[in-house]
């Protein structure tokens, strides 16, 4: 039984280092064992209840089982009233259970959860005099467990204490340090004292890579509160610098969307302070080097590779096969112990090609000058919302203009965002009457909103200041929004009754990132040929029929006169066999969006779901359109907004440039009618983005009052 229970402890300890959940799951497997045959009196019992209980704990804060938690505060509760007085593990049994209780609180704020917290944390702390090796542990949570019981003065001095007895070298002191200088920072009229803790924090090599994330940037808060904004841009800097570190390519994909997922919006805060700091090539290089992590792991190792195999074919070949076997991994799980030597090659390797002549910069990070050769066709605009301010940072082939969003805000942008996505789920649930007009009169509100507070402005400082003058060139731009943008529909911007629109004076496109947009203009598959695959999908158990999908999915060959097959109601494994052969799809089905897991949200086929993970471990070398008329098909996780996790990005990555996609549930008679109208313009040799916006702006003219059936189409490519 010993050997189960290191086992437990090693696995729950590879996890904390690590973050991966396949390691937390071998502690948890373990535990179990252990506390089933360890009967009640066994002495090692307690030890099995209490390492079981921190490992729940760990899976709760990743999952927020409800069931995790309330096992693992009896399981706590059983080991330390096994455990008597005195006992040299008492201690740290006691610290196990008081860490649960405040978690409960967190998770469930109230008067009662909150006294049990600070309870258990003070019994931990008379369980610990000076001297004892528990003595840090114990009153760090009793600082936190003070913190939350509003008594900042006990809080920040059980902080302080310890901090002063963690060793220089210990890994947890800048997890201590951050949430003394947390507290010193909210509760003090001077910040010296919290500033020089979070200093103390961020420098400790030594820590897990999200705690000195996590201090970076709590000094760059700092820094900011003081408005001194260079060292407020050095600290964020330094924070968004360490996002390769917590996100390395050798975990699961879920375990990276879960890492990505708590780190909130450290990039967009990056990009303001440098705004603040005056360096806009700066903040865009935050905004992009914070963004789109999973798509540009896969989509920069595909581009670089080129450049790469004309120098050195073997190291070439060798790079794909390690890619291969990682990016395969992200999606479907890979043994942990070989992920992390699959990782230790690649750096090697990274090393071995950086050193070849001309390949210094490869998979590097790219520049502002280098991501302005991107806006050649037209200007990318960067929209950042963060607590500091809010600017669209205009990137053109001459370089970063800033346009100041002053009458956006982030509180502002996020209730709007809560009323829009009510509204849509009310119109995705078939409501009518008032209640239907109600939801369409937020969507239309939101539309004004976002036009008078930041389309406008930017339309206007671009010289867009009047709508399109038939004849003449529709201008162009793409649009890469931050955090609660990325669910609202911009290009649809303005005052539906008769005012001015977006639609009326450009032809808008969306990229997840500004290298995802310059991926899609990669040259085309020598001898690439066109060949439209539709897949209708009528009828899916447990879904309501799509009497049409089967029609529009032909529709979309005859409109065009483009060679083609259909697939009805096909399965998921003929649907992926039948994807190489063609270069346009056109999906014509049911869309089920996962929030809390994005990667499993997917296209309803007859069988069961063509889901995100599958689509993006795809690499069709012919792939040129997808057209994913199916509900939300844009739309990723809200944790996750600049990840970008959703069916359009996973089309992207699998090859193809183009992606015609929905920000919420779209209905069948009218998603018809814009697919037949763009197929339409198609046939005229119309480019697909101006196609959508003739297609939507047609909707438009026939239900000018009834947003949400044309301003949820959008276009994602080049």
């Amino acid at each position: 039984m010993e050997a189960v229970l290191s086992l437990a402890e090693a696995q729950r300890s590879q996890y904390e280092q690590s973050g991966a959940s396949a390691a937390l799951d071998e502690a948890i497997s373990l535990g179990e064992e252990a506390v089933a045959e360890l009967r009640p009196g066994h002495t090692q019992r307690p030890r099995a209840q209490a390492g079981l209980a921190s490992s729940l704990l760990l899976r709760f804060r990743r999952t927020k089982s409800r069931e995790d938690l309330i096992a693992a505060i009896a399981l706590g509760e059983s080991a330390t009233a096994a455990t008597p007085p005195g006992h040299v593990h008492l201690a740290g049994r006691l610290c196990t259970l008081a860490s649960a209780l405040l978690s409960r609180y967190d998770d469930e704020p109230g008067d009662q959860n909150l006294a049990t917290a600070v309870d258990a944390a003070e019994a931990a702390l008379d369980a610990t005099p000076a001297g004892h090796s528990e003595r840090a542990q114990a009153l760090s949570l009793a600082g936190k467990a003070w913190h939350r019981a509003g008594a900042p003065d006990e809080a920040a001095g059980a902080l302080r204490e310890a901090v002063s007895l963690t060793p220089a070298g210990d890994p947890r002191l800048a997890d201590r340090a951050v949430e003394l200088a947390t507290v010193l920072a909210e509760t003090t009229e001077t910040t010296e004292e919290a500033h020089r803790v979070a200093e103390m924090a961020a420098a400790v090599e030594d820590a897990a890579p999200t705690i000195r994330l996590r201090a970076a940037s709590t000094l760059g808060k700092i820094e900011a509160a003081r408005r001194d904004w260079q060292a407020a841009a050095e600290a964020f800097g330094r924070a968004v610098r360490l996002l390769p570190l917590v996100a390395p390519r050798n975990l699961t994909r879920a375990d990276l969307e879960h890492r990505l997922g708590a780190l909130g919006h450290v990039s967009c805060d990056a990009a303001a302070v440098a705004l603040h700091a005056g360096d806009p090539p700066a903040a865009l290089e935050n905004l992009e080097l914070g963004r789109a992590t999973l798509l540009s792991y896969v989509m920069d190792a595909r581009q670089d590779i080129a450049e790469l195999r004309a120098v050195d074919n073997v190291l070439a070949d060798e790079w794909e096969r390690l890619r291969d076997q990682l990016d395969g991994g992200i999606s479907f799980g890979l043994h942990p112990d070989l992920r992390i030597r699959l990782a230790a090659a690649s750096a090697d390797l990274l090393g071995r090609i950086r050193r070849l002549p001309g390949q210094e910069k490869f998979l590097r990070p790219p520049s502002a000058a280098q991501l302005a050769e991107t806006a050649t066709e037209g200007p990318v605009v960067c929209l950042n919302v963060s607590k500091f301010r809010c600017d669209a940072l205009v990137l053109t082939t001459t370089g970063v203009e800033v346009v100041p969003l002053p009458g956006l805000t982030e509180t502002e942008s996020a209730k709007r965002l809560d009323e829009f996505l009510d509204a849509t789920k009310v119109i995705g649930d078939g409501a009518v009457g008032k209640i239907r007009l109600s939801a369409e009169g937020t969507i239309a509100d939101t539309l004004a909103w976002l036009w008078d507070t930041t389309v406008e402005p930017v339309l206007t400082a671009l010289g867009h200041t009047a709508s399109h003058q038939p004849g003449r060139p529709w201008p162009r731009l793409w649009w890469l929004p931050t955090g609660p943008m990325n669910f609202l529909p911009l290009h649809a911007a303005g005052h539906p009754d008769s005012g001015p629109s977006a639609l009326d004076r450009v032809v808008s496109s969306f990229t997840p990132s500004i290298r995802s947009l310059a991926y899609t203009r990669r040259p085309a598959a020598p001898g690439a040929g066109r060949r439209l695959l539709g897949v209708g999908v009528s009828h899916v158990p447990g879904r309501p029929a799509l009497p049409e999908a089967g029609a529009e999915a032909r529709r979309a060959i005859t409109l065009t006169g483009e060679h083609g097959n259909v697939l009805y109601d096909s399965s998921r494994e003929s649907v992926r066999a039948a994807l190489p052969w063609a270069s346009w799809v056109h999906f014509a089905c049911h869309a089920e969006t996962r929030p809390a897991e994005p990667s499993a949200s997917g296209l309803q086929l007859w069988d069961g779901p063509l889901t995100v993970a599958e689509i993006s471990t795809l690499n069709l070398a012919d792939a040129e359109l997808a057209f994913l008329s199916a509900c939300s098909t844009a739309r990723g996780a809200q944790e996750l907004a600049d990840e970008s996790i959703h069916l359009a990005s996973a089309f992207q990555l699998a090859g193809y440039r183009h992606v015609i996609a929905t920000l919420w549930p779209c209905i069948d008679s009218t998603a018809t009618q814009v697919s037949d109208r763009f197929y339409r313009e198609v046939a005229r040799a119309v480019p697909f983005g101006l196609a959508l916006h003739s297609a939507v702006s047609g909707l438009r003219e026939r239900y000018p009052n009834i947003p949400s059936v044309w301003a949820g189409h959008l276009h994602v490519g080049p």
